[in-house]
């Protein structure tokens, strides 16, 4: 199903009866964009001075495409001691599973079941079960912790242990 959408040309910022949910209200005095979101308030899309897309407010859409013809990236920026994320979900829980960074101690962090599942550490200290790796690679369970290698059709499953040699 298509989504067609009226673009109005005004001068400056449009108020909430100038646009609609769906449309886009472009300003040709300053080449902002504006749309309104699900409460109803007008929210502005638009590039910045660097060339770089704004989003100011809450903006819902059925997809997010980014792409570029060389190094192409995506930057979500929290304050120093706050926590930068994306949440996955569905309309029953729309934040289950995720990846967040926690800017006041540096960690990584992967969520599945609305829980931290693997934390990567400052240091580079992988957790899984733990949200504080003491070591390279750290698994913690509350019950027996078992790992698994397996190899399908019929190769060798190999775990290779070995200290490093000395120089």
């Amino acid at each position: 199903m298509a989504t067609t959408i009226i673009t109005k040309f005004g001068s400056g910022a449009p108020t909430a009866s100038d646009v609609v949910r769906g449309e886009l209200a472009v300003d040709t005095e300053n080449g902002r964009l504006y749309t309104e979101d699900s409460g109803g308030s007008v929210v502005e899309i638009g590039l910045n001075p660097s060339g770089n897309v704004d989003v100011t407010g809450t903006v819902t859409a059925d997809g997010l495409s980014i792409a570029g013809t060389g190094i192409t990236g995506m930057n979500i920026e929290a304050g120093a001691s706050s926590v930068a994320y994306i949440d996955f979900g569905d309309s029953a829980d729309t934040n289950i599973g995720g990846i967040n960074y926690n800017n006041a101690d540096d960690t990584l962090n992967l969520r599945a079941g609305n829980t931290n599942r693997v934390t990567v550490d400052s240091s580079g200290n992988v957790g899984i079960g733990t949200s504080s790796p003491s070591t390279a690679l750290h698994v913690q369970s509350a019950s027996a912790v078992t790992a698994t290698i397996e190899a399908g059709g019929g190769g060798d499953a190999v775990l290779d242990i070995k200290a490093a040699e000395a120089s």
